[in-house]
């Protein structure tokens, strides 16, 4: 398994304090083999709301639950992404063992956040993705959760067509603006 880690990076103006992408909504991401980089799948959709049931492998044993799952041309074995909510990396780091003078794993440690108006213009590390034999590498952003300075909260505010969105809320305008994604 590797871990992927979605960063985005924003302008945000006005009465932001901070934007976050939808819990368990719905992720569009393009993805690849990483064994071979030409063969890709486009913007497709994860319902993270839901996690698949375990999946036998061909040797019988159970795979582990999944968001999403495909399989590649001349492949055996399923490629499955997990998406990781901030609650489930805090929980995968606490969990994670350090006895016996072993390190913790990389993946263990991964701590992903809400952007705040701070963080204006930096990519910041916003959600993370437990990948086997597939590779994210495209995000297409569809709704944030967007939170003002008094804690009044906008959720599925629409940012699918990307930079310079406004929205003319109740409290005057806010912008998300430039809107940039990688994965590391």
């Amino acid at each position: 398994m590797v871990v992927y880690v979605l960063h985005v990076k924003a302008e945000l103006e006005g009465n932001i304090a901070s934007v976050a992408i939808q819990p368990r909504s719905d992720i569009c991401i393009s993805v690849r083999n990483p064994c071979s980089i030409d063969e890709v799948r486009e913007e497709i959709i994860i319902d993270s709301s839901a996690l698949e049931e375990p999946h036998e492998d061909r040797d019988g044993h159970n795979e582990a639950p999944c968001h999403f799952a495909l399989k590649w041309k001349g492949h055996k074995e399923r490629s499955t992404i997990r998406v990781l909510w901030k609650g489930e990396t805090e929980e995968k780091k606490r969990a994670g063992s350090v006895k016996g003078g072993h390190k913790q794993k990389v993946e263990d440690t991964i701590l992903t956040r809400e952007m705040t108006a701070s963080d204006s213009g930096e990519y910041v590390p916003m959600l993370a993705f437990e990948c086997k034999g597939i590779e994210p590498f495209a995000f297409h952003p569809n709704e944030l959760l967007v939170t003002e300075k008094d804690g009044k909260q906008h959720d599925k505010i629409d940012v699918s067509s990307g930079a310079g969105q406004k929205f003319d809320l109740a409290t005057g305008i806010i912008a998300i603006r430039k809107i940039e994604t990688k994965f590391v």
